[in-house]
């Protein structure tokens, strides 16, 4: 899950405009991950929150609508490509590729002779 976060909030980031103040810019990277955080967690079938609470945990310094609003901009400017590649599925796809869809109790007996 932190992982999918990480890699929304890192693609989004270069992509987005903030006002050019200090605050706006800080705001926005606040907000972009508390937004990364949430869609991660709807990913990946964590409990989720509504906006409101997350506003809330956000000690009030975002409202519901505002994280509403983010949230849509950052599967926009994303393109709803929201599930990273991953170590783990690359190897799969490696598997598949160099074994020839080999199940893995033939491939254990072919690494072990």
């Amino acid at each position: 899950m932190t992982y999918t976060a990480i890699n929304l909030y890192d693609r989004f980031i270069p992509l987005a405009t903030a006002r050019p103040d200090t605050q706006g810019v800080a705001h926005l990277h606040q907000l972009a991950a508390l937004v990364a955080l949430s869609i991660s967690c709807k990913v990946h079938g964590c409990r989720i929150f509504n906006q409101g609470v997350l506003a809330k945990l956000s000690g009030d310094r975002f409202s519901a609508a505002e994280l509403t609003i983010m949230e849509i901009h950052m599967l926009r400017v994303l393109n709803w490509s929201i599930h990273p590649s991953t170590p783990k599925i690359v190897l799969e796809y490696m598997k598949q590729i160099i074994f020839f869809d080999i199940d893995d109790q033939q491939l254990v007996g072919c690494i072990s002779q």
